[in-house]
């Protein structure tokens, strides 16, 4: 697989270049290899599934329910509290609403939401996917950032790429407390 050999090469150099701190971090869980493999075959077949869907191809599958499938999965598994107030509210009222409320929705591998238990699931459990679905995206690119740095300083290069970067600067304890990602000025870091 394309995308591992470059995170091994990558890691190696991580060695070489004093940032392997960084790349540790992204070998405790196998959520970071996950994301690197889901991303790579992204960018080279699956960016195009509506339209290989439309035309009547079937060798792409669907980006969405994918990264659902592989990485959100385990993020609920893994992060998703039940027990907080809010959740075990949200439960109840959905409960009460079992006769009277019409449901007609799809959750992120396409299945129909029928009923109000599992659409307030469903929408309980995306602060967890979200949040650390970004977590983990940003330590693989923090990584990679701060390898680069490295390398910069060690053979003295002015290609200092890490600029282009400046949301990735923030510490791994910062990155879980933020509630927006915004790339664009005005920054709300």
């Amino acid at each position: 697989m394309i995308s591992t050999t470059y995170f091994k090469e990558a890691s190696e150099l991580a060695e070489k270049y004093d940032a392997i701190q960084y790349f540790d971090r992204l070998k405790e869980t196998e959520i970071p290899a996950k994301i690197i493999s889901n991303l790579s075959d992204f960018a080279v077949q699956n960016r195009y599934f509506q339209l290989d869907k439309l035309s009547g191809a079937t060798h792409s599958q669907d980006p969405v329910a994918r990264w659902d499938r592989e990485i959100n999965t385990e993020l609920v598994k893994r992060y998703f509290n039940p027990n907080t107030p809010n959740n075990i509210l949200m439960m109840e009222l959905s409960k009460t609403m079992g006769d009277w409320a019409m449901i007609r929705h799809h959750d992120e591998q396409d299945n129909q939401i029928n009923n109000p238990t599992n659409f307030i699931r469903s929408n309980i459990t995306m602060e967890t996917k979200q949040k650390y679905g970004m977590y983990y995206c940003f330590c693989i690119i923090k990584a990679l950032c701060e390898l680069q740095g490295n390398m910069n300083r060690t053979l003295y290069s002015n290609a200092y790429l890490n600029e282009f970067f400046m949301i990735f600067r923030i510490e791994y304890t910062d990155a879980k407390r933020k509630k927006s990602w915004n790339p664009h000025s005005p920054y709300k870091f």
